[in-house]
């Protein structure tokens, strides 16, 4: 409970000093992590109860909702792999490696949280397989821009 406040006061101070203020200008704002994190990890992760969750998430975002969002989905093996990796070539620290750390049964859950998410909201959330290399990975999120920029 203490760590999904503390995530939510600063989405808070993020929202208010960030967002709200680039989208009150027009401005396109890009996160890489929002309220679906706080959700997953802080519900699915470590069993705080889900309804909770999203009403901590209500209140803090202000009710704000990503209009898209990419899952960039790996199985939780690989996906520690390159994190371990960056972290041998000096990319990371290791006081960046506390969710890293837990074992592989906590990064699957998170997995499968994250995969719940985006089959349950499939217009917003667009899976995208991370096993590619970067050029076909940025190749499908530019896809899924285009098409939802024509749309609007």
């Amino acid at each position: 409970m203490t760590e999904l406040l503390l995530y939510s006061a600063d989405r808070v101070e993020h929202i208010k000093n960030i967002i709200q203020p680039a989208l009150k200008d027009n401005i396109t704002v890009i996160c890489d992590r929002f309220i679906d994190s706080t959700l997953v990890y802080q519900g699915f992760g470590r069993q705080v109860d889900i309804e909770h969750i999203k009403i901590i998430n209500s209140i803090v975002s202000l009710n704000l909702k990503p209009d898209l969002t990419f899952l960039l989905d790996l199985d939780p093996k690989t996906g520690l792999n390159r994190v371990f990796d960056d972290l041998k070539k000096g990319v990371r620290s290791n006081d960046q490696m506390r969710f890293e750390n837990e074992k592989i049964e906590f990064h699957q859950i998170i997995r499968e949280g994250y995969l719940n998410l985006a089959n349950s909201e499939p217009e917003r959330i667009k899976i995208i397989d991370a096993k590619m290399d970067i050029d076909s990975v940025t190749e499908q999120i530019l896809h899924h821009l285009t098409k939802r920029i024509k749309i609007k």
